[in-house]
């Protein structure tokens, strides 16, 4: 590889590996690849050694057997079920188990603050024990697994898309960031009924159009209910404003 672009500069070769690297991760392994633009230095040799360790995973799984995580690391046999376990010697087998996938390259992460020690105890040992995994994984490798993958926690993810995707882009205009997808029914903010980004546009810059400036200093989630599939997310803010030359606070639901 270095020979067939040994006539470019260093960082020029470095991005023409990386094109090919990609293009080979694609072809041979089904990924999708998009490759950013306008790197820097640094970002070009990050994109190259996350290249190469994606590759060099990717031949690994190939030449490998695939077989159930409780198969390839025994866990029923050496962790018992939860029924078996006191209640105050939980949090101390769940911390064996997960230290001991940890330490064979597989992580278990949460997103959601409402999962249990119990629910990740029993979620690892009656339902990923069942998940394939490389019967070999290669040192320094990891291998995760999300809770939230495969329990969703529907009120928690709604809080989530309200503040992120609705409330601080409101406050954070002309620096907004888009908007997530918009289901088929639309978005309800407050009285106002979206049905597109720029209708949610729209309402964001006539609001601001009021002020001078505008500064969101908290926004709090107070509740959620999720009624015939649809989320309604409560919550309370304030913001600094300035309309004039004198600046105050305004709050609102």
């Amino acid at each position: 590889m270095k020979d067939e672009f040994s006539k470019l500069p260093p960082l020029e070769q470095m991005e023409a590996e990386n094109m090919f690297l990609a293009m080979k991760l694609m072809a041979e392994y089904g990924g999708k690849v998009e490759m950013p633009e306008n790197q820097d230095e640094t970002s070009i040799e990050m994109t190259n050694d996350f290249l190469k360790k994606t590759l060099e995973y990717e031949k690994h799984l190939a030449t490998v057997s695939h077989l159930p995580l409780g198969k390839v690391y025994d866990i029923e046999n050496l962790f018992p079920p939860l029924q078996n376990i006191k209640p105050e010697e939980l949090e101390t087998n769940w911390l064996q188990l997960k230290t001991y996938l940890c330490k064979r390259g597989i992580k278990i992460r949460t997103i959601s603050p409402n999962i249990t020690t119990q629910d990740l105890y029993q979620f690892v040992r009656n339902e990923l024990v069942h998940e394939e995994v490389p019967s070999e994984m290669i040192p320094g490798f990891f291998l995760n697994f999300s809770y939230d993958d495969f329990h969703r926690d529907r009120k928690h993810n709604a809080c989530l898309r309200a503040q992120q995707d609705i409330i601080i882009p409101f406050f954070n205009y002309p620096d907004m960031i888009p908007m997530g997808i918009i289901p088929d029914k639309g978005i309800w903010l407050n009285a106002h009924h979206l049905m597109s980004g720029e209708e949610y546009q729209q309402i964001v810059e006539a609001f601001h159009q009021q002020f001078t400036m505008l500064e969101l200093h908290t926004s709090h989630i107070e509740n959620c209910e999720i009624v015939d599939n649809i989320a309604i997310v409560h919550g309370r803010f304030d913001c600094l404003i300035l309309e004039t030359t004198k600046p105050s606070y305004i709050q609102g639901n």
